[in-house]
């Protein structure tokens, strides 16, 4: 642009753009696209051959809140899947919709640790949560089927103990 920002790049080979940034009038980035594309030689039952393009668009703003969102634009043939990531501010993933009716959110304590995750698979909800010590070392965690594992250390922080319950397995180290 006019203040000296790269703002695209062009594959030399076929003249696609690839990546594009977009600028405020302060010239703050506003926002990024950017683009895959992958030719695949099909063969079929007849022996004719045709190519098969995939093509992959990413698509990078920020909601009102400054958080980073990704839109991802899959698309091969005649189908198109559209998924979506919110991250934080400290670019952790907050937000997945994959386009197929899976959604999970995550949601992190002030150190940017995960504690909880819940991901609805097309209408069955699933959760599984992480605690930590005053250390900020996992202590504990459930999983999305709802088993428990406990985690101990020695004086220096070292796993010496992960113990898990709704099975019968206890690992000493």
């Amino acid at each position: 642009d006019e203040f000296g920002n790269e703002i695209s790049e062009e594959d030399m080979l076929d003249g696609d753009i690839l990546w594009i940034s977009y600028f405020d009038e302060e010239s703050e980035f506003s926002g990024e696209e950017k683009q895959s594309i992958e030719k695949t030689k099909i063969i079929d039952e007849d022996g004719n051959y045709g190519y098969q393009t995939f093509t992959i668009n990413y698509d990078y703003t920020y909601d009102e809140n400054g958080f980073k969102v990704e839109t991802i634009t899959e698309t091969m043939g005649k189908e198109t899947i559209v998924s979506v990531n919110k991250y934080d501010d400290m670019d952790n993933l907050i937000y997945e919709d994959d386009g197929q009716g899976n959604i999970t959110t995550v949601v992190y304590d002030f150190m940017g640790r995960e504690i909880q995750t819940l991901r609805n698979e097309k209408g069955t909800v699933f959760t599984s949560y992480k605690r930590y010590d005053k250390n900020g070392t996992l202590e504990w965690e459930q999983n999305i089927d709802g088993i428990q594992t406990y985690y101990k250390y020695d004086a220096r922080n070292r796993l010496v103990e992960q113990k898990t319950v709704g099975g019968d397995e206890i690992r000493t180290y």
